[in-house]
């Protein structure tokens, strides 16, 4: 029935919302209610009206009881055509800008054999990194930086060093605007993330320095950005500095 009406009109949609939604919050019935949530959200050949059904209600009533489970149904739903799978991944941007569900969606995001760079990367944004009133930025809460860090490593990884760069430069980008408008220690955050990106990796070491003087050489050179370029390639020199033979390579660079 809820398959059925959800592809009808405006009026059998709103119905068939109703039922969904007076049957998962009776106790009797929700289990059995959020496995055929599941089995819906599984299947990437699902009908458009029945799809943006799916995230309505897994990123309201769902998420408010269960939100683990909603963001594992709403990250089945982004395998589905569009527009369900576009409403999916703006659901759960939304859900996540919540600290706590943000750590959530990390642990759903790499719990899976196929893991999503894609959705990583428009999820966890460097922008959504940042602090704003009333909520404290990911990367101040050690728990979670080490998962934020852990998982774009895993967005990155394999990536082609031209789609690695395009990556990478909205970090540059972010921690360059923490840096101008004083919020020295959401720059410095953001630039040990980007440290801790690279690892112990001397390639990727060189790859963000690369990165960073194609990032300042792309945008206008005002002083704010020539100053946060100058930081990150300092950090990167002094993180090198163990590796004599690439830092005389970076030294050539410069000249």
């Amino acid at each position: 029935m809820v398959e059925d009406w959800s592809e009808r009109g405006r009026d059998e949609l709103w119905l068939a919302r109703v039922i969904l939604t007076t049957v998962l919050i009776d106790e009797r019935t929700d289990y059995e209610v959020r496995s055929k949530l599941y089995d819906w959200s599984r299947n990437p050949r699902g009908k458009p009206g029945l799809g943006g059904l799916l995230v309505s209600i897994c990123a309201t009533e769902l998420a408010v009881g269960h939100p683990k489970q909603a963001l594992i149904r709403l990250r089945w739903l982004c395998d589905h055509r569009s527009p369900t799978a576009q409403s999916a991944r703006a659901a759960i941007a939304e859900l996540c800008e919540d600290n706590r569900t943000l750590e959530q969606f990390l642990a759903v995001l790499t719990d899976r054999d196929r893991f999503d760079s894609e959705l990583c990367r428009s999820i966890v944004t460097p922008r959504r990194l940042t602090g704003i009133p009333g909520r404290p930025s990911p990367l101040a809460v050690r728990r979670l930086a080490i998962k934020v860090v852990e998982t774009w490593r895993l967005a990155l990884d394999r990536l082609s060093p031209t789609d690695w760069s395009t990556a990478v430069q909205p970090w540059l980008e972010q921690h360059a605007l923490a840096a101008a408008n004083d919020s020295q220690a959401e720059a410095s955050a953001l630039l040990a993330a980007m440290l801790e990106l690279c690892g112990s990796q001397v390639d990727l070491l060189a790859q963000l320095y690369t990165t960073n003087r194609a990032w300042l050489a792309s945008g206008e050179l005002a002083g704010w950005r020539r100053s946060a370029a100058a930081g990150v390639e300092n950090a990167i020199r002094d993180a090198l500095a163990v590796k004599p033979a690439l830092s005389l390579s970076l030294e050539g660079e410069s000249r």
